[in-house]
């Protein structure tokens, strides 16, 4: 590698830096919920607006490869980092708009945010690879790196860049406005430092994607490893953006922002211990084996349901799925077709963007079950270990069939299998069908708070109910 072209291959993983923020930050549950109360619709509704990035892609990349081999990967990379900026501004300024408009503004800049990534991808995968041309599977695995570690750091920037509006919303603006500013910053960088193909220009007529590929022969094998990038894509995108969310639905984890750590942690290790190993290892067993390995993580994750396996998952699909799979499989096609690689890297990235809208897509209207119950301690003292807060949420699909009073019973009976022998239910009033149900369950009204719970821009009452077990105190199981 030329030394000359160390700053610039700083900048362009930089650019991925800030873009491990910009294709996170949708999957965080606390920015979901946060969105989703300032533009008043369900949290997974969000996850529509990170499908669309997959859509901008799609409509992106049959050009996006094509005139990166054509103009150079300079135009390219700088055309996604401004983009990139619009989009992450731009989110800011739809959850300022609040129910006003507010996620359709977003879901426009998600589908800018897309076309960014594409033009990223096409125009720095090759860069990279042309800068450090003896290793360019490990020079495309170190854009994941970068990628990894701004998702590793994520939830912690997350409590620093947390702030309140004065209806009492909670917004992350802060953190969508500094990482568009980086984008810019970016933006201008990109012109000030070499690359390779700076001096490379095209004449004559600008060739289309079709074009690019007439005289281009695929194996099988090439099909294979280019549509590597739907299926791997699946697997991490259905990772970021639905894990949290079935870890708080599904295994009743409060907070889980920190599998996002363990996530990233495990593509980092897979990303430094892959790129050793591709020194005596064939790229393409590496596809076979993580694939494998994800396929397995996500059966027992759907299978067991605990605390201790969404964390080993975290880790295991951080390192199988996201530990440079894709990466790899653009490296190789890279390898495969030297000639067209801006357009051979845009084949992947359609396939891993087909999956990224499609998939994130349909799990945005999907209910896992319909229901949702849940219990947590009271207050996290000792001296409130025998009393818990519970409730139960069904979805308007689920409702008038008794479901609500059998959960009731079930959820009751473990807790005082368990030896809780205070119950505590907190409901936004008004809500007469609510309290009806829990008198008839042996609840009494004990305090009502008024308008402390806001959302769909206007506060709520709310009311604390209590049902009282008479037992011994024992400690809890």
């Amino acid at each position: 590698m030329n030394k000359k072209y160390l700053p610039s291959a700083l900048i362009l993983y930089l650019n991925y830096f800030i873009h491990g923020v910009g294709c996170s930050i949708l999957g965080q549950a606390v920015i979901k919920e946060a969105l989703a109360a300032a533009w008043g619709v369900e949290a997974m509704a969000i996850t529509a607006i990170s499908a669309a990035l997959g859509l901008g892609r799609l409509i992106a990349l049959p050009f996006a490869g094509p005139l990166s081999d054509k103009l150079g990967r300079r135009i390219s990379t700088a055309i996604g980092s401004a983009s990139y900026a619009i989009y992450l501004i731009g989110l800011a300024l739809a959850f300022n708009a609040g129910t006003h408009g507010g996620y359709t503004i977003a879901y426009v800049c998600a589908i800018i945010g897309g076309i960014a990534n594409s033009f990223l991808d096409t125009g720095i995968y090759p860069a990279v690879s042309e800068i450090i041309y003896k290793a360019p599977g490990v020079a495309t695995m170190g854009i994941k790196f970068f990628i990894a570690i701004a998702q590793m750091l994520l939830p912690f920037v997350l409590g620093v860049a947390v702030t309140s509006t004065a209806a009492g919303l909670t917004s992350y603006n802060p953190l969508f406005y500094g990482c568009g500013i980086a984008y810019i910053v970016l933006f201008v960088l990109v012109f000030l430092f070499p690359l390779p193909d700076a001096d490379q220009k095209a004449s004559g007529k600008k060739e289309g994607l079709i074009d690019s590929l007439k005289h281009t022969h695929f194996s099988f094998e090439s099909i294979a490893m280019i549509l590597i990038g739907f299926t791997c894509t699946g697997t991490f995108q259905l990772w970021l953006n639905c894990a949290q969310n079935f870890a708080k639905e599904n295994v009743g984890w409060a907070d889980p922002s920190i599998m996002q750590t363990y996530y990233s942690a495990g593509t980092m290790l897979a990303l430094i211990v892959t790129a050793f190993l591709t020194r005596k290892i064939k790229d393409v067993r590496f596809i076979v084996v993580y694939t494998a390995i994800c396929l397995g993580t996500m059966i027992a994750v759907l299978m067991g349901q605990s605390k201790p396996l969404m964390i080993a998952g975290a880790f295991i699909i951080g390192w199988a799925g996201a530990g440079g799979l894709l990466q790899i499989a653009t490296s190789v096609c890279n390898m495969l077709f030297p000639k067209i690689k801006g357009t051979v890297t845009a084949l992947v990235m359609i396939a891993s963007s087909l999956c990224n809208y499609t998939i994130l897509t349909a799990a945005s209207k999907m209910q896992p079950s319909g229901v949702m119950t849940y219990a947590s301690t009271y207050y996290a003292r000792t001296a409130y270990d025998w009393t818990t807060e519970l409730s139960i949420y069904l979805h308007e699909d689920a409702r008038g069939r008794g479901l609500g009073s059998q959960l009731y019973d079930a959820l009751e009976k473990e807790l005082e299998k368990r030896g809780y022998l205070r119950f505590l239910a907190c409901i936004a009033v008004p809500n007469e069908a609510s309290i009806a149900m829990h008198e008839k369950r042996g609840y009494v009204q004990v305090a009502h708070f008024p308008k402390v719970g806001y959302k769909f821009e206007q506060w709520h009452d709310i009311v604390w109910m209590q049902k009282t077990i008479d037992g011994p105190v024992r400690k809890i199981q």
